[in-house]
């Protein structure tokens, strides 16, 4: 058994710490919602997207339980607010950047997506904007 001096074990607890407060914050501070397609429709017309609030714990298992393998997270914070801290894997494009970068999303209009920010004004905005584009299944 390896012993380490108080000092270091204090700054790994610490850093251990702050990662998890850091999702923490972000998962319970996102505006979540969820939009989701009821029914293909035929070529040309829209489906009907409808909009309602899911709880973090339910955005939670939605990114761990595996029950959406392709499930994309996006986040449309600022890139400074992305660097400070992010959930795992959560593709940044800034909600202001998102029409012009929608192309990076590209083949990714039928998955989950779950857009997140930190107060839920962002999100709803890039959800508009992912409406427009032909998204269909995502939470914000």
């Amino acid at each position: 058994m390896t012993f380490l001096p108080r000092d270091q074990k204090l700054k790994r607890l610490r850093t251990k710490l702050i990662a998890i407060l850091a999702v923490l914050i972000i998962v319970a501070s996102v505006g979540i919602g969820l939009f989701l397609s009821q029914m293909q429709e035929p070529e040309g017309q829209s489906a009907d997207i409808t909009f309602h609030n899911i709880t973090v714990d339910t955005a939670y298992d939605t990114i761990t339980n595996g029950s959406f393998p392709n499930l994309v997270v996006l986040d449309v914070r600022t890139q400074s607010e992305y660097y400070m801290s992010h959930l795992y894997n959560a593709i940044l494009i800034p909600h202001d950047e998102l029409e012009t970068r929608i192309g990076e999303l590209e083949g990714l209009e039928n998955n989950e997506i779950i857009v997140y920010c930190g107060s839920g004004y962002r999100s709803e905005i890039a959800s508009e904007v992912l409406v427009e584009y032909n998204f269909k299944k995502f939470t914000t």
